[in-house]
């Protein structure tokens, strides 16, 4: 459920969370086909760190904007929010909790 609510309310704010494997394709297609596109992935995988992240990630979703966004959406409802943020924080202090994630970054050069 977090993925769908965290999807649909970047994309209200005219964003696009998987715009990462469309990055080359958008230069190319702008007329720029001197790209360079890199990828780092961030990951989480000790006890120390997935509580650190969930627990952020939960707050974030309680007390930030993107929570309240989701709902004024009609994407959740506030309770579904709370659940979801609970949800982090359980996981979080699961032993084999890990997550991990990728991030595209592009050079392009323009042509001359």
């Amino acid at each position: 459920r977090f993925l769908e609510v965290y999807q649909q309310t970047a994309r209200v704010q005219g964003g696009e969370p998987n715009m990462g494997r469309q990055m080359r394709s958008l230069f190319v297609n702008a007329g720029i086909p001197d790209v360079e596109v890199t990828a780092a992935v961030w990951r989480y995988t000790t006890e120390d760190a997935t509580t650190t992240w969930g627990d952020a990630y939960a707050d974030r979703l309680e007390t930030s904007s993107i929570g309240q966004l989701a709902v004024d959406s009609g994407f959740a409802t506030r309770a579904e929010i709370e659940e979801i943020a609970a949800a982090f924080r359980v996981w979080a202090r699961k032993p084999d909790a890990t997550w991990m994630f990728t991030h595209v970054a592009a050079l392009a050069r323009k042509p001359a």
